[in-house]
């Protein structure tokens, strides 16, 4: 039985503001499909090709590189030029032996960065966390991925480091104070600051907190960050 899905374009002027293009050039461009990432924090794998690496001049070039079935994406090979690329996601291309991983720039659009390391590792955020069968639990990340732990102290906010294409947890960086973030929204969008101190949350009312950068401090709310490490980024970040 066919696959049942939208359209695979979309007008430019529609597009998210996570695609570094301009949108009054082109009439058209590559449509989302339901995947790991949110539209506001992705976009679709064809355009980064495209229009990112500039890897191919147009869709029939773009089907042809992904058919060959040496894009890479996370250790695992991605053939829909649809497939959505979010914050951090590893774009491995087999042919020209290089990588790049996705990251926001100041304006909040997913720009690629070339990996220097041969080490290929992830950072995920935790976004939920519930007791599974047999005592164990289950986290769920930022990315799509679940994990299940017999005991851990990781809770929603914390970041983690995973090995590709191993799926195992090899570090992990809490939600806390002295934690290096990266903002993700406002006006700090794309810059990283230091955690000064949480004010926990409610049922109502997320945790804020109070953040410093360049000896300015500023408030935020918990989901508008990301950990990415401690003292330094543990992971490539975006350079203007």
């Amino acid at each position: 039985m066919a696959r049942k899905q939208g359209s695979v374009k979309q007008k430019s002027l529609s597009v998210s503001k996570a695609r570094f293009a301009a949108r009054k050039v082109k009439v058209w461009s590559i449509a989302y499909r339901p995947g790991p990432h949110s539209k506001s924090l992705s976009v679709p794998l064809g355009f980064a090709l495209r229009e990112l690496l500039g890897l191919s001049k147009n869709s029939k070039e773009t089907r042809f590189l992904l058919n060959s079935g040496k894009v890479l994406v996370d250790g695992r090979a991605r053939n829909s030029r649809n497939f959505p690329i979010g914050l951090f996601d590893i774009i491995e291309l087999e042919g020209l032996k290089k990588a790049f991983r996705a990251v926001i720039d100041t304006k909040g659009r997913i720009r690629l960065a070339e990996l220097k390391s041969k080490e290929r590792t992830k950072l995920c955020r935790i976004e939920g966390k519930k007791a599974a069968k047999g005592k164990r639990v289950l986290l769920s990340t930022n990315d799509g991925r679940n994990f299940l732990e017999n005991s851990t102290s990781l809770k929603p906010g914390d970041s983690v480091i995973v090995q590709l294409p191993e799926q195992k947890i090899i570090k992990e960086m809490p939600l806390e104070k002295g934690s290096l973030v990266l903002l993700l929204s406002g006006k700090h969008t794309g810059k990283t600051a230091s955690i000064i101190s949480i004010m926990p949350g409610s049922m109502r009312k997320e945790p804020l907190l109070t953040l410093k950068q360049n000896g300015k401090e500023f408030q935020t709310v918990a989901r508008n960050v990301f950990v990415i490490g401690k003292e330094k980024p543990e992971t490539e970040l975006f350079e203007s």
